[in-house]
């Protein structure tokens, strides 16, 4: 393609991996350091649902991280283990500033920012902008194309569906269908820019 194409790798489960023994972190960081892949430039963020895991590859590594978000009610499991009762919800209504000690960006479900489960019970645009604030991007998933997977109102609109999470000012999307999401995106893009 004469162009570099970034990977986006997530360390699965680690803390339970990290108890048998077997540090994800480590192989990952040794596989990416093997390809010259260990700058904030680098192509590749690495996402994770637990803050310990992000935490040690900040330790270790410039490359750019994600803190995955599960539900609201959920609480990461690296903090089960350690006895930590905050949940999802509690790292998106207080601990903003925390993630940004070692992540540069937030993955959030698409219901958080859409449905009635919004942290905090705040507005997906207040959300955005405090995240933004901080200095963390806004990474939205998993868009589909199938009927069942689009947030309410939007069923069998994937177009729309896009436009309007565009429209809340996210940094980006995970997709299934990447060329629905290109095409949503340039659509969006040539409509906001002859809007201006």
């Amino acid at each position: 393609t004469q162009r570099a194409i970034g990977i986006y790798p997530e360390t699965k489960h680690p803390s339970y991996h990290r108890a048998l023994g077997l540090s994800l972190e480590d192989g990952l960081l040794a596989m990416l350091a093997k390809e010259g892949w260990s700058e904030k430039t680098s192509p590749v963020i690495v996402q994770s649902f637990e803050p310990s895991s992000l935490k040690y590859i900040r330790a270790h590594s410039a490359i750019r991280l994600m803190q995955l978000i599960g539900q609201p009610d959920e609480t990461p499991y690296d903090f089960v283990r350690a006895q930590d009762p905050r949940s999802y919800r509690a790292l998106l209504s207080d601990g903003l500033e925390e993630i940004a000690s070692y992540a540069n960006a937030l993955g959030l479900p698409k219901n958080i920012l859409m449905e009635t489960v919004a942290p905090a019970r705040a507005s997906p645009k207040i959300l955005i902008a405090r995240a933004h604030a901080a200095n963390l991007e806004i990474h939205v998933y998993t868009f589909r194309d199938e009927t069942q997977f689009f947030v309410s109102g939007f069923a069998d609109n994937a177009s729309d569906e896009y436009w309007s999470y565009f429209a809340l000012g996210i940094d980006g999307v995970f997709s299934d269908f990447p060329d629905t999401a290109i095409a949503a995106r340039k659509s969006f893009a040539a409509e906001t820019k002859s809007r201006a």
